[in-house]
């Protein structure tokens, strides 16, 4: 790292860490000659405490090795910090573009990216203004209303085996068609979704056949 950027910067380390491992971190920074006014490791910290960093720094660096979705990119985003992160698992797909990417098991990359960024005011200011448009994209309610949607759609095309002798408005095919989805989404569910969705699938199934038998 070059000097003028070690001199003038400051690394923070967020989030809580094992004992052991702050120990061991704690010696390694040591060994480099550094002291806690150049690395600061931070204990855990509050969601309030989060956006206060997330508004602070003058780069978010997420080295993750593995993320199911990869949320603190997308706040940090939001905050308006410049984001650089891994190109592993869903980052990629949640920052939305390649210059911004490193391999999180090479120190050498993870370093070169963090220069190139410190030390281009005009880089820096684009990935600001990028991340700002970027988590736009991105909202509960959009993902509700896409869950929701697909969901939906899992339920409908799933025909209930009913005898062709039934009518459709009796109360015995509603019986034996709830019976059947409910034994298909349980099915489902205990391959593909957490248990608290149940209630969801179900709620959706019913409302469904409402639907049918009021046209």
């Amino acid at each position: 790292m070059p000097l003028e950027i070690r001199n003038n910067k400051q690394l923070a380390i967020v989030g809580k860490l094992p004992k052991s491992d702050r120990i061991n971190l704690e010696a390694y920074i040591h060994s480099y000659g550094l002291n806690a006014n150049d690395v600061v490791i931070t204990d855990a910290i509050t969601d309030e405490d989060m956006i206060l960093f997330y508004n602070l720094c003058e780069l978010f660096v997420f080295p993750s090795w593995h993320e199911g979705f990869g949320l603190p990119v997308l706040e940090a985003m939001s905050c308006g910090a410049p984001v650089i992160c891994s190109n592993t698992s869903s980052l990629p797909e949640v920052i939305g573009r390649q210059d911004v990417l490193f391999d999180p098991f090479d120190d050498r990359a993870i370093t070169e990216k963090i220069i190139e960024v410190l030390s281009d005011p005009n880089f820096r200011d684009e990935l600001i203004q990028y991340g700002l448009r970027r988590s736009k994209h991105f909202s509960w309610e959009k993902s509700a209303k896409q869950a929701l949607a697909a969901l939906e759609n899992f339920v409908l095309r799933q025909q209930p085996v009913v005898s062709g002798i039934i009518n459709p408005e009796s109360d015995e095919w509603f019986k034996i068609a709830r019976y059947n989805q409910i034994k298909m989404v349980s099915k489902f569910i205990s391959r593909h979704i957490k248990l608290t969705l149940k209630v969801i699938l179900i709620f959706i199934y019913q409302n469904i056949v409402r639907r049918f038998r009021s046209q």
